[in-house]
């Protein structure tokens, strides 16, 4: 009689090919991949961009990686995947963005997609979640997968070149005449240790900034909405407020829609505010000072607005002298 002796079952193989193959992708791409070592509940793993310089972001998404022809379920342009309740309530709460990876076993192909910007979306109504064929992961193109994080995948400017950064964002139709640093300072309240924004708001501050001469109305259009867009990665990928970059990502891709957020300053977004106080010699009554969020624009948020607008052109002039070395 042969001694009794643990049974590693099959399907202990397969995923583990899936997991080697998913590894090598990432180590081939230069990205860091720490393997869950402990019980399965749901999450293989984390990912961590690392950039050109080898220096680790900080940017980081989780993986559940299945590995098998029997997920290999659909039609047309998608897999179709039936999640575990367990498992679908675990992800959508999960504070990372939860990357759903499919591997083929027969061809090698590793398939992917971030399920819980899917869970958490309005426009989510039943399963199966959807795996795009078309998202097939290799070395160049794992950088995709940190797509919700927010992040640039460059990592953090200094604090003074994160506030020239935002000075010299501007939109370039003048019908829109805002950067990013006046969006920033029209969105400080709760005493400044807050953000607010919303398409509204930067609506009324870009009409307010119109030369009352004008012969135009304020312009809205694609090129606004990704000046926008772009504003909004900013402050996630140079953590200047605490924002979750995904729920943002609901609004714009799933929603059509810019989203209307409150959320606080970082350490980070705190000294950005008072390094403009810094930078200007005197600065105007009323400016980097808080907005009552919640009110129609009204005269005395006009005068604000111009007070900020007066140290925004202050810090451009500051960077400008100072990068013609004077």
């Amino acid at each position: 009689m042969s001694p009794i002796l643990p049974k590693i079952l099959p399907n202990y193989f397969q995923e583990r090919q899936g997991v080697l193959r998913v590894s090598r992708i990432l180590n081939d791409a230069g990205l860091v991949f720490r393997e869950t070592s402990n019980a399965d509940i749901g999450i293989d793993g984390h990912v961590e961009f690392v950039n050109s310089e080898g220096k680790a972001t900080g940017a980081i998404v989780a993986v559940q990686i299945k590995s098998g022809t029997s997920y290999l379920k659909g039609e047309q342009s998608a897999w179709t995947f039936y999640a575990e309740d367990k498992h679908i309530h675990y992800w959508e709460m999960y504070p990372l963005p939860v990357v759903l990876i499919i591997h083929d076993p027969v061809s090698d192909t590793v398939y992917w997609d971030d399920v819980r910007l899917t869970l958490r979306s309005d426009q989510h109504k039943a399963l199966p979640l959807l795996i795009p064929k078309a998202n097939v992961l290799l070395p160049d193109n794992a950088a995709e997968l940190f797509a919700n994080c927010g992040s640039s995948r460059v990592g953090l400017l200094s604090e003074i070149e994160a506030l020239k950064t935002l000075s010299s964002t501007q939109c370039s139709n003048k019908r829109f005449p805002l950067s990013h640093l006046d969006i920033f300072l029209e969105g400080l309240t709760d005493i400044g240790r807050k953000l607010f924004f919303s398409a509204g708001m930067c609506w009324e501050l870009a009409e307010a900034l119109l030369p009352e001469d004008r012969h135009f109305g304020i312009g809205m259009g694609s090129e606004e909405n990704c000046f926008l867009d772009s504003y909004l990665r900013f402050l996630v990928e140079q953590s200047i407020a605490h924002l979750d970059f995904s729920d943002i990502m609901i609004d714009l891709v799933h929603r059509q829609l810019h989203p209307t957020i409150l959320v606080p300053l970082t350490a980070r977004g705190r000294r950005l505010r008072d390094l403009c106080r810094e930078l200007v010699s005197d600065v105007p009554e009323r400016a980097i000072t808080e907005a009552s969020i919640g009110f129609s624009f009204n005269p005395s948020n006009r005068l604000r607005s111009i007070a900020n607008s007066q140290v925004v052109k202050e810090i451009e002039s500051h960077f400008k002298l100072n990068s013609n070395g004077k």
